[in-house]
């Protein structure tokens, strides 16, 4: 079945080269839109991704953004056509261990000179996610040994990556800040505890989400590394720091979960109630960011230390998308969140825990 996927997907790569070259080229949100749903399709596929499979993926889909991607001499939007290429490679990038490919930098200061002045976040925030799919690949391909030099480094590299997102996210201003909508007459399956964020488009919802996940992984490394090395971390994660990293994950955790209606329209919801919860288009991938925003949920209700309610509910959208849809990466993720329930369960780390697992 896989085998006749690839060739399929292959074919769609061919197809879709052709549909977007000129004359008959559409428009740019059905152009990123085309190519992110190519470059879903190793995300889709669900977990055991190879290195083969997935650089086959993220180099097919380059080459056909850099055969489209104009090269005009001034600022443009359509930079984030190629922007939203970059950002669809980091999540089978880390789930499957890879660094990312060296040509990823080279389009990022490519794109860097042609943004326009809203799009600066977006570009600083994807080298930093960067950073840590390298540490990440480093994390899952070498043996990591307590007392080693490699593995404070790796702490420390980090917690450096831990500070600049927290600037990155300091610094943001003016279209890139969201209001906290209370809305406790909606569903509470379909939004989490009675709120909701409006945002200034869909484009910057969307990269507010990878800064969550990207830091909520960042913070949950380096409280796995420092509880597997208590050598190598003695002098570098404190005590405090522990707990200031388990409140912010608590924190990003509920704010992805607080986010998804505006990724997702979730069935419960009327007409009327869609238009309150959803920020204006410009995103660009449509359905197709579906997937990322399934890793999303699962990397927030999964996460240490957050309440049990937390999974649940991130449980609950998955099975309704599952039912709603027929999407079968749903499915995968609501294994993976059952896994994840059944590890919980059976462990003995009550202190890293919720109360409430």
């Amino acid at each position: 079945m896989m085998a006749t996927a690839r060739e399929k997907y292959g074919s769609a790569l061919r197809q879709t080269g052709k549909l977007i070259r000129p004359p008959n080229t559409p428009s740019l949100d059905v152009t990123m839109r085309s190519v992110v749903a190519l470059a879903m399709f190793e995300v889709v596929k669900g977990t055991h991704h190879s290195t083969g499979t997935v650089n086959a993926h993220v180099m097919g889909g380059a080459a056909l953004m850099r055969s489209w991607c104009p090269m005009p001499s001034l600022p443009f939007a359509g930079f984030r056509a190629l922007l939203q290429l970059c950002y669809s490679m980091f999540i089978p990038l880390h789930v499957a261990g890879m660094p990312m490919p060296p040509d990823f930098y080279d389009w990022v200061s490519y794109g860097s000179q042609l943004q326009i002045p809203i799009d600066r976040p977006s570009t600083d925030l994807a080298v930093l996610i960067a950073r840590f799919v390298e540490v990440s690949s480093v994390i899952h391909n070498h043996v990591i040994s307590d007392g080693k030099p490699k593995t404070a480094n790796v702490l420390q590299q980090l917690l450096d990556l831990d500070s600049d997102m927290a600037s990155w996210e300091n610094a943001l201003e003016g279209a890139w800040l969201y209001e906290t909508v209370h809305a406790t007459h909606l569903p509470p399956k379909a939004v989490f505890e009675g709120e909701y964020h409006k945002y200034h488009d869909v484009w910057t919802a969307r990269i507010w989400n990878y800064y969550r996940w990207a830091r909520v992984l960042v913070n949950q490394n380096v409280l796995d590394l420092a509880n597997k090395n208590p050598i190598s971390s003695l002098s570098l994660v404190s005590a405090a720091a522990r707990d200031n990293f388990l409140a912010n994950i608590r924190r990003l955790a509920r704010d992805t979960l607080v986010s998804a209606p505006t990724h997702w329209r979730h069935p419960s919801l009327d007409g009327q109630a869609q238009i309150k919860v959803e920020s204006p288009g410009g995103g660009g991938s449509g359905s197709a960011g579906l997937p990322a925003l399934l890793f999303h949920l699962k990397v927030a209700g999964c996460a240490p230390g957050v309440p049990r309610g937390y999974w649940e509910w991130a449980l609950g959208v998955m099975q309704t998308i599952w039912g709603d849809m027929g999407m079968l990466h749903a499915r995968s993720m609501m294994e993976a969140m059952r896994a994840h329930e059944d590890t919980v369960l059976r462990s003995s780390a009550a202190g890293i825990l919720a109360d409430d697992w």
